[in-house]
């Protein structure tokens, strides 16, 4: 990560916020706890708040955790990169407009329906994620001109 555009903060000032947690077709909102951090890896646990409309039950407890060098970790945004491929979101806003989309969608229309309702619910985090922690390839091809 670009040390200049990326502002450093210490992981564990988000211990027991709320916050909305992705990883592959998953989204839940959850509380952040049990953060640890070592010189090489931070490592956290997140307790799913059973929410209509995104996934998880209550009781459902993921341990997370990536080194370093794959983890950017700015104020309001965990991004997990390489083999993490995982993000936890805690910008206020962004919590908010997921849970208003989840709460809007009907019940039952979870495991019919499940891949447009998760493109809803993850294009308010996508366009987040890309405004304040775009991904190092996307800058770098932003900055190079192809050629045929």
């Amino acid at each position: 990560m670009d040390g200049d555009s990326w502002p450093r903060s210490d992981p564990t000032i988000q211990e027991g916020r709320e916050a909305i947690f992705t990883e592959k077709w998953i989204v839940s909102y959850v509380r952040v706890h049990t953060i640890r951090v070592t010189d090489r890896f931070v490592s956290a646990r997140v307790s799913v708040i059973p929410t209509r409309g995104l996934k998880g039950r209550e009781g459902d407890d993921i341990a997370i955790g990536c080194v370093h060098e794959h983890l950017a970790l700015g104020g309001q945004i965990w991004v997990g990169r390489g083999y993490c491929q995982w993000c936890v979101f805690f910008a206020p806003e962004v919590i908010q407009e997921v849970l208003r989309i989840a709460a809007s969608s009907p019940p039952d229309s979870m495991p019919n329906d499940y891949n447009e309702h998760y493109y809803a619910l993850f294009k308010p985090l996508a366009e987040y994620q890309q405004r304040v922690a775009p991904h190092p390839d996307l800058k770098y091809l932003g900055h190079r001109e192809w050629s045929q």
